[in-house]
């Protein structure tokens, strides 16, 4: 770390003051994303945000698979897939869309900040949801009061 010494005089009396500016620090407290499953195919998916500490100078970020937006006290930027420098303090959320079909394994979005990384999975449900089968009725019906009404005899098969 550089050093300098400093001799400050007062009235003929003298102190010499040494000066030292820490080395930079800009690998990070490691931060961990909260992954996702039983997603639905071809969706976005937002992680939480990180908070990026445990730096003293800003700290160069890089991705793959996504995106990430970079809030540094003023809110979130655009998404963006290019490095940038991420200072002390700011909050780091990042983006995937997951896979096109379903149980084919996960999608994986690597933020790495100053040489530590972690990995937001997002992974689809096994098997295509099973579509529901339903009844409507009519619900809204105008009809003059004391009167009877039938419904029509019905038979539902699954």
């Amino acid at each position: 770390a550089p050093s300098v010494n400093v001799t400050l005089t007062v009235g003929g009396v003298s102190d010499t003051y040494n000066i030292t500016t820490p080395a930079a620090d800009t690998t990070p407290v490691q931060f961990t994303f909260t992954d996702v499953t039983n997603a639905v195919i071809n969706s976005v998916y937002e992680s939480l945000p990180v908070v990026v500490t445990g730096i003293n100078s800003p700290a160069t970020a890089t991705i793959t698979g996504g995106t990430y937006a970079v809030d540094t006290g003023s809110g979130y930027g655009a998404f963006i897939s290019t490095s940038s420098a991420i200072p002390l303090n700011a909050s780091v959320k990042v983006r995937g869309t997951s896979a096109s079909t379903y149980g084919s394994g996960p999608v994986n979005v690597a933020l790495t900040i100053g040489g530590i990384s972690d990995t937001f999975s997002i992974t689809t449900k096994a098997t295509a949801p099973k579509k529901n089968k339903h009844i409507s009725f009519l619900t809204d019906l105008i009809a003059p009061i004391n009167e009877i009404f039938k419904s029509i005899k019905r038979s539902i098969r699954s």
